[in-house]
């Protein structure tokens, strides 16, 4: 059975990388006391809360841009939507992978979710 300190120093070690994206490998756990593992959660915990604040700001800008180019697109000929995001994909070159236009564009992951769009055969002549 592992102790409260182990416990609160796993949460710890995942928890950090989920924030900051690296393991705080310079934590010493030895040294380390169940009161500083707590106060360092807090801490961890008010970050993660701001930074998921300012990644729904940007999502929320990227998705009012994206709205606006896709109705530019429509107007400057694409006539539908579907076309239109198909541009989008073929400027972005993400070979209509939706996923990664999201990502490219700074959607929310799954925001072209009900926007499936496939590649339009070459027409050679």
């Amino acid at each position: 059975m592992r102790s409260e300190k182990d416990e609160l120093g796993a949460t710890y070690w995942d928890f950090y990388k989920e924030v900051h994206g690296i393991r705080p490998r310079w934590v010493n756990h030895e040294e380390a006391t169940v009161e500083w593992y707590r106060a360092s959660l807090e801490r961890l915990q008010i970050e993660a809360d701001a930074m998921w604040q300012e990644q729904q700001i940007r999502e929320g800008e990227a998705t009012a841009e994206f709205e606006k180019s896709v109705e530019s697109l429509i107007a400057s000929g694409a006539g539908d939507r579907a076309t239109a995001i198909r541009w989008m994909h073929e400027a972005n070159d993400t070979n209509y992978d939706g996923e990664y236009l999201c990502y490219q564009l700074g959607l929310p992951y799954g925001y072209l979710r009900n926007d499936v769009v496939e590649s339009r055969p070459l027409v050679s002549h």
